[in-house]
C-alpha cells in the first residue's frame, strides 16, 4: 500500500500506552481537531472542527456555544466572546470567552487559567501559567499560532519569550473589545461587567501596562446619580467643577450606607460628585490607582481634606 509505516515499540514499564483506551485519550486531548481521520484499532477517534480558524462570518452563536461548552466543560452559556486572526508581530488566531458568572464568587478559590495554546491545531499546553496576567484568569478559550514549532516541550514554552508576546496581544484586544461593547452596546457590557468587575479592578491595582485601559472599564454609582445608574472616571472629570482638584469616592457596604455618613454632607452642599464604593477591591484599586486624567483620587474621609 501507498503510505508511511510506523512502528513504536514499547519498554515494559510503558505498556499502558498500548492500551487502547488510554490511546484514545490521549488522542481525544491532544488531537481533537485535526482534520485527516484518525482510528484506533480500526475504530474511528471522534474529532471536532477548529472554528478558531474560520472566519466569523462561516461560525453561528449556537456553533460558539457548543465550542464553548465542549472546550471549557461547562453547562452556562458565555457572556461574550471574541474572535480574531493577527498577523504582526506574531502570526495567530484566538477564540476568547467571557463566562456569564464570576467563577470565584462561591467560594472556591482562585480559578486557574483556561485558555489552551495550540500549534496548526495540535495542543502544546492546556493551561499555561504565564499566558495572560492573574487578572483574566477568568478567560476561557483558544490560543493557536502557527510561529509556535509543534516540537517544542511544555518547560520550554513555559519560559518562553512567546509565550508572553502572545499573551500581551490577546490582553491588548480583549481590553479593545470591552472598550466597544461599553460604546456600542451599554446594556450588554453591563452584564458582562457584572459578572467580571471584581476581576477589571483587580487588574486596575496590579496591571500597570494595561492599567489606564483597564481604568476606563470603571463604572460606579455617584451621588449625584439615581440608585442602580453608574459613571465613569472619564464622565466624573467631564462634570468637574472648575475649581475642583480631586476625584473624591466614599467606601461603604451599600449606598444606605454611605448617604447617611457624615462626611457625605459637606460635599453634596457644594454639588461636588463623589463616588461610592462598595467592594474591598475597589480600596485595593484605588490605593494602587492614585489619580485619573492628572488628578489624583481621594477618599472623602482621608485627613488630608479641607
Amino acid at each position: 500500500e501507498r503510505g508511511t509505516k510506523i512502528t513504536a515499540h514499547l519498554k515494559p514499564e510503558y505498556k499502558e500506552f498500548a492500551d487502547p483506551q488510554r490511546i484514545r485519550k490521549i488522542l481525544e486531548k491532544y488531537s481533537a481537531y485535526v482534520d485527516f481521520p484518525i482510528s484506533v484499532n480500526e475504530q474511528t477517534v471522534q474529532t471536532r472542527k477548529a472554528i478558531w480558524l474560520k472566519n466569523k462570518s462561516e461560525v453561528s452563536d449556537a456553533e460558539y456555544e457548543d465550542f464553548y461548552k465542549f472546550q471549557t466543560h461547562s453547562y452556562d452559556k458565555p457572556a461574550d466572546w471574541l474572535h480574531f486572526k493577527a498577523d504582526a508581530p506574531l502570526e495567530l488566531n484566538a477564540l476568547i470567552y467571557t463566562p456569564s458568572e464570576n467563577p470565584e464568587k462561591f467560594g472556591f478559590g482562585k480559578t486557574k487559567p483556561q485558555v489552551s495554546i495550540y500549534s496548526h491545531k495540535v495542543l502544546i499546553d492546556a493551561a499555561p501559567k504565564d499566558l495572560l496576567p492573574e487578572w483574566l484568569r477568568f478567560a476561557k478559550g483558544v490560543i493557536d499560532s502557527a510561529d509556535i514549532p509543534l516540537n517544542i516541550s511544555r518547560e520550554s514554552m513555559q519560559d518562553s519569550a512567546l509565550l508572553k508576546k502572545l499573551g500581551k496581544v490577546v490582553v491588548k484586544r480583549y481590553i479593545k473589545n470591552l472598550a466597544e461593547i461599553a460604546k456600542k452596546n451599554p446594556e450588554k457590557f453591563e452584564k458582562i461587567y457584572a459578572a467580571i468587575s471584581n476581576f477589571i479592578k483587580e487588574g486596575v491595582a496590579v496591571d500597570f501596562e494595561n492599567r489606564e485601559a483597564l481604568t476606563k472599564l470603571l463604572r460606579y454609582e455617584s451621588s449625584l446619580l439615581k440608585a442602580g445608574e453608574k459613571t465613569t472616571f472619564e464622565s466624573y472629570v467631564e462634570k468637574m467643577k472648575s475649581a475642583q482638584k480631586d476625584i473624591y469616592y466614599a467606601f461603604g457596604r451599600d449606598r444606605n450606607t454611605i448617604e447617611n455618613a457624615p462626611y457625605l454632607e459637606a460635599f453634596k452642599s457644594r454639588g461636588i460628585e463623589v463616588l461610592f464604593m462598595y467592594e474591598p477591591v475597589d480600596v485595593f484599586a484605588m490605593g494602587n490607582l492614585g489619580e485619573f486624567g492628572g488628578k489624583k483620587i481621594v477618599s472623602i474621609d482621608s485627613a488630608d481634606i479641607d
